[in-house]
């Protein structure tokens, strides 16, 4: 309002003050400085402001009703003698219709928008990327490379073959106490795991005799010394560094996280400004897709090569999405519904698109990674070679990401952004626009708060993941169910439960305007809270709290249920709490939010399970990610987190102009 020409209503300045809000009314009020001459309680509208409303009130605040009103002053607005005039109902309900509109028109004024209606091929182009490239995700990052890394390093290290206690050839007696085997290699251990007679068919060899069991040692702990009880520690050389195996792995995907980072807020904010929203997204998604690709490459020879591919293709990765969320408020903007509505219910029906397209794009992205599992698993039944099955798991991963990301390329529109401001470089400006929005953090602060929220529980869902298989395998007992057949069922199971639980919760709440995406996001925090707090029971208890190979697959259809449920939803409603036309900065941050947790959460399991040497313990901070968060969730406020952050994309837009030599008149 600093612009306004206030002389035209033949008044005195009209100075802004902080807005208030009227106890009476949802009416934005104006504090207006005791200099004015015109009588505070009057509604007072502006029409040589450019639709701005300059006051607008029906009951004078406390601080008003000092004011001193001359006979000058009962002759301004619309019969306003009275000590407080009360604006009639039709046009309290116009004046708000005229407010919304003109926000609605700052949105837009933001985003630069050439108000091109949503086609179906379009909106098909941004879920067809979800299709494409979470293949990745689950078969890839999620899945099969964290293996590819591990197992060509334990292997280029003389797993399992060339460990001491391992025999081979001539040196096993075909004839082993009685029996007649087939093995041509046998393993020495002293300590006989509990659990070797395994499930064997009536007839059968047992698995172990004395100190010896047939063939490979079928774990890492099992590779000892040749006296049977030492463990053989392997490594392999990354230069003038010795590193365990699993420790490389784990090496290079953390490294790659916290490249990611520099990443994001590196092209953050160029996707805002200008026709460069698509152009990165073409450009990082290529460059992730052949980086996939070339993982078939990596053998035991160049087991090295698998570290640095992990580093390009997961940052590739990470970053598509801050283009591909970006889009998210800028499609739901230009659907049917949004333009349809009215002003005054613009802001419920533009956040019900966001949750119901978002909704759509998870859903369609767990059904792109459940189909690619079922079509990369059964590899490993034909190739006698895990690190075949990983490599090309890997490389049709990256296939499938490149060709279907192709639609996306065709059909998904620009949607640019405003031109750069006069005097900004590309290079220097998401450094500088990212720091000067963390100054004005006070000005944001739902949405800052959410970020924060958002911080905690999405790395207490994101340890249940990462910990999952290595739980499985050495806490929980499938009982004559094969073990490895057990974890490829739950490999399915999350994400096809995850699809399930993002398509029931967007049905059930699609015509609900009283269920939003704020208590969607409290109530699946809860039910996944229950999970580890279930598992606590295993300290009281060796049949129940996590322990049985039944208990896991029920855990994981609730985990994936609400897994998909909470990520869709968490986006939907920081998409509402950004300033527009800042959509690729700020969920840039949102992906620096997320990922830059994803260290944390592993790190605390690490260093329980070394100092405990049981990883259940980890289940109180995983509880305590949850639930703190769902709580501390209702102090998020999305009605004025939306108005901080149109007020917050004004003030931008001001100074860009000033900056660019435009008056307060123009603007």
């Amino acid at each position: 309002p600093e612009g306004c020409p206030h002389r035209a209503l033949g008044q005195q300045a009209y100075l802004p003050a902080t807005p208030r809000r009227s106890k009476t009314s949802s009416l934005r009020a104006w504090r207006i400085s005791a200099t004015a001459r015109c009588r505070p309680p009057v509604a007072v509208l502006a029409p040589a402001c450019a639709g701005l409303i300059v006051c607008l009130r029906r009951r004078t605040p406390p601080e008003a009703t000092t004011m001193a009103a001359s006979p000058e002053d009962a002759a301004v607005g619309d019969g306003g003698g009275a000590d407080e005039a009360v604006v009639p109902s039709s046009e309290s309900r116009e004046l708000r219709r005229r407010a919304s509109e003109e926000e609605i028109q700052v949105e837009r004024a933001m985003h630069d928008m050439d108000d091109e209606p949503l086609g179906e091929k379009e909106i098909k182009g941004w879920y067809m990327f979800d299709w494409a490239n979470s293949t990745y995700s689950t078969v890839v990052i999620g899945g099969f490379l964290p293996l590819l890394l591990q197992t060509a390093a334990l292997e280029s290290a003389g797993y399992p073959d060339h460990c001491p206690n391992v025999v081979h050839g001539d040196r096993v007696a075909q004839t082993w106490h009685g029996y007649t085997i087939e093995e041509t290699s046998m393993y020495r251990i002293v300590d006989v795991p509990a659990d070797s007679a395994g499930c064997l068919a009536e007839g059968d060899p047992p698995q172990c005799i004395g100190e010896w069991c047939r063939g490979l040692p079928p774990k890492v702990s099992d590779c000892l010394e040749d006296d049977g009880v030492t463990l053989h520690r392997l490594s392999v050389s990354l230069g003038a560094i010795d590193l365990d195996p699993t420790a490389y792995a784990t090496l290079f995907i953390s490294l790659s996280v916290l490249i990611q980072v520099f990443a994001f807020i590196s092209v953050g904010t160029l996707a805002d400004y200008g026709p460069y929203r698509k152009k990165l997204l073409i450009l990082t998604s290529c460059f992730g897709a052949f980086s996939t690709v070339l993982c078939v490459a990596v053998t035991t020879d160049t087991w090295w090569l698998g570290g640095f591919l992990t580093v390009l293709s997961n940052v590739a990765y990470g970053t598509t999405f801050v283009f591909y969320n970006g889009y998210l408020p800028l499609l739901a903007e230009q659907t049917d519904v949004v333009r349809k509505a009215d002003p005054l219910e613009h802001k419920a029906a533009l956040d019900k698109e966001m949750e119901r397209i978002s909704a759509n794009g998870f859903a369609v992205g767990y059904a792109s990674g459940v189909l690619m599992i079922i079509l990369t698993v059964p590899l490993g039944f034909v190739l006698s070679s895990s690190l075949d099955m990983y490599r090309i798991a890997i490389t049709l991963a990256g296939v499938w990401w490149f060709v279907f990301s192709l639609y996306t390329f065709k059909h998904l529109k620009s949607r640019p952004g405003p031109p750069l401001p006069e005097g900004a470089s590309y290079l220097t400006m998401p450094w500088t626009s990212t720091w000067q929005t963390l100054r004005q953090i006070k000005q944001l602060r739902h949405c800052f708060g959410f970020l924060l929220l958002w911080f905690a529980y999405s790395d207490g869902y994101t340890v249940i993941s990462s910990i999952g298989a290595l739980y499985a395998n050495s806490e929980v007992d499938f009982g004559c169910f094969p073990k490895s057949l057990a974890i490829a069922i739950i490999f399915l199971e999350v994400p096809l439960s995850a699809m399930l639980g993002a398509k029931i919760v967007e049905r059930i709440s699609r015509d609900r305007p009283s269920i939003t995406a704020k208590k969607i996001i409290i109530v699946s925090l809860a039910v996944f809270a229950v999970l580890p707090l279930y598992g606590l029971l295993g300290f009281a208890s060796d049949d129940i709290g996590l322990r049985k190979g039944w208990e896991l697959f029920t855990f994981s259809l609730i985990f994936g249920l609400m897994l998909g449920v909470v990520q869709s939803y968490s986006r939907c409603l920081f998409a509402t709490l950004i300033p527009p036309g800042s959509e690729s900065q700020f969920f840039a941050l949102f992906e620096i939010t997320d990922k830059g947790s994803s260290w944390l959460g592993p790190a605390v399991v690490s260093a329980v399970q070394q100092g405990t040497g049981n990883t259940r313990w980890a289940f109180f901070y995983i509880a305590a990610m949850l639930i703190v968060p769902a709580l501390l969730l209702s102090q998020i406020d999305e009605v004025q987190g939306r108005k901080d952050a149109i007020a917050f994309a004004e003030a931008r837009m001001k100074r860009e102009r000033r900056g660019s030599g435009g008056g307060g008149g123009e603007a």
